[in-house]
């Protein structure tokens, strides 16, 4: 008897837990919030404004490709995709990014509209 109240009030207070992980933010907010233009600022201070989350993603590093394909974005670049492919295998690479020089410096420049 006394496991089965000692499981009980577990059981309960995990429910309790859980249910406090929630969001009061419906999906439409999160697609609204995410459509809106935003401004950035880098290192040097610089400000950049984009019109909305980005929609190309490059990875100069195997570490950042290797985040950003857990996180189910596809990478449109990479450094050294040869190498990648031959050396990282905890994250394989899912479609065939263009190949934007080695990771100590990669030849790829942005292309602007």
């Amino acid at each position: 008897m006394k496991r089965l109240l000692i499981t009980a009030a577990a059981a309960t207070a995990a429910a309790l837990t859980l249910s406090a992980c929630g969001t009061t933010e419906s999906a439409d907010d999160e697609a609204k919030k995410g459509a809106e233009s935003f401004t950035l600022t880098d290192d040097t201070g610089a400000k950049v404004k984009l019109n909305g989350p980005a929609k190309k993603v490059v990875g100069t590093e195997w570490n950042v490709v290797e985040n950003l394909i857990s996180l189910g974005v596809e990478p449109t670049g990479v450094s050294d995709v040869k190498g990648y492919k031959t050396w990282d295998s905890a994250v394989p690479l899912k479609n065939d990014p263009k190949d934007i020089g080695t990771r100590a410096s990669p030849a790829w420049t942005p292309s602007r509209p």
